[in-house]
């Protein structure tokens, strides 16, 4: 056995010192290799402080600092060399390198593995490819850069810490990928881990547009929310608001002043400072004290639209109530129009005959209609009044004729609907009568 090892040891010394200027692989001793680090040369059993074996093709074995480097090294690195014992490959060509072992633990029975490369340029990359033979030209799968950005089927940018040309599938369904210019697309749901913790956007930054084709929910669980009331808002509040118009940008929109309506509906504000933050941990972070734009929760007045329009609602049935009533009285005062009404004038003093106001002709109608009427000719004023359902005057008109005379009330100067007419005669009234116009 020692016969062979010897021969060994003798035929690689054979080797490099035959061809010294030609690659080699080597056994640490003997010419051309010289090892600082190793005070006695090696024998073909590896002991010592560098314990490995190497293939030199140019400049000399085992440095590391010098351009002309070219070698392999197999084993141990020297003692000294780094913090911890490692054991694994080297190659070196120039002052670059690229390193793949195992490394000493604190604990005896742990190694970890290690892949290192670098030099003197900070712009060296890890490439895997794929090439179908060792001749032709490979395919980069992936790559990464020194400071860590990562690469797949693209080039990563300065600030892309990954940077992924294609789908990234997570599972078996779900994926992400690229959907078209500053657009990702997706193909499953978007939720948080947490219920009630996460936003989409924050105060400095905000999402601009959001496109819909469904609703959207918001949950109400009793126990998770409390101090539920009655809104203690309403019409007079709504009519405290002021719309207003405004652009953004190139966009018009329509809205409300969050300043002033942060003094009306307090609620319906939201002070993106005073909204509770978490890290990524889930811990309440503290308030920075950072001013921002007040924004409106719009949402939150539909509560108050809804209470203003049943108040309205209220006031219009109470309204409605007491116009029915009046109807009812008034129509007890009022002759029924099909007949001839009963005497309702008055005889004016100093004249036998009798001042009378008629009932108008035809009753209803839409188009054209007469009031016919009788004065004496001691009348000195007389005015015809045209009242609305609410007492209003909506027409008024003097009377000059006496006698027999005839007024002529057009339906297009009317809505439709039920009104009330009289004539005051030198300050007596001779009577209301009622009057419809129809479509």
């Amino acid at each position: 056995m020692k016969r062979i090892l010897l021969i060994v040891a003798v035929f690689a010394i054979g080797l490099v010192m035959e061809n010294s200027l030609q690659a080699q692989t080597i056994l640490p001793f003997g010419a051309p290799f010289s090892d600082p680090n190793n005070a006695v040369q090696l024998g073909v059993v590896p002991s010592g402080t560098r314990n490995n074996i190497g293939h030199l093709e140019s400049g000399d074995y085992g440095i590391i600092n010098s351009n002309t480097a070219k070698w392999l090294g197999l084993g141990s690195a020297p003692a000294g060399a780094g913090p911890v014992a490692v054991y694994g490959k080297r190659i070196q060509w120039g002052q670059n390198f690229a390193v793949f072992n195992l490394r000493e633990t604190s604990n005896a029975n742990d190694k970890d593995l290690a892949i290192q490369w670098g030099g003197t340029n900070a712009n060296s990359q890890l490439f895997f490819e794929f090439a179908n033979s060792p001749f032709s030209p490979g395919t980069r799968v992936m790559q990464l850069e020194s400071n860590g950005n990562v690469g797949i089927g693209a080039t990563p940018g300065a600030a892309d810490k990954l940077r992924v040309n294609g789908r990234i599938r997570f599972g078996s369904v779900e994926w992400f990928e690229d959907g078209g210019p500053n657009t990702t697309r997706t193909n499953g749901n978007f939720i948080p881990n947490i219920t009630h913790r996460w936003d989409l956007g924050n105060r400095r930054f905000r999402w601009r547009n959001l496109y819909l084709s469904g609703r959207v929910f918001r949950t109400f669980k009793r126990g998770f929310v409390r101090n539920v009331r009655a809104v203690p808002y309403g019409i007079s509040t709504i009519m405290q608001l002021n719309p207003i118009s405004f652009q953004v940008e190139e966009t018009s929109d329509l809205g409300l002043d969050p300043a002033e309506l942060q003094n009306v509906i307090r609620e319906a504000v939201i002070d993106p400072s005073t909204v509770q933050e978490f890290d990524e941990d889930g811990k309440a972070l503290a308030p920075t004290g950072e001013k921002s734009e007040l924004g409106i929760n719009y949402e939150a007045l539909i509560p108050v639209i809804i209470k203003a329009m049943q108040d309205q609602q209220k006031l219009i049935d109470e309204q409605t109530q007491v116009i029915q009533q009046m109807k009812v009285q008034m129509a007890a005062l009022i002759p029924d129009t099909k007949g001839r009404p009963a005497p309702t004038g008055a005889t004016l003093e100093g004249d036998e005959s009798q001042a009378e106001v008629m009932q108008n002709a035809p009753n209803p109608f839409n188009q054209e209609s007469a009031i016919d009427f009788f004065l004496p000719s001691t009348v000195g004023d007389a005015t015809l009044y045209i009242y609305n359902m609410n007492g209003q005057v909506i027409e008024k008109s003097a009377l000059s004729d006496r006698g027999s005379g005839s007024y002529k009330i057009n339906a297009n100067t009317l809505s439709p609907g039920i009104y009330l007419y009289t004539i005051v005669a030198d300050g007596q009234d001779l009577g209301v009568k009622k009057m419809i116009v129809e479509n």
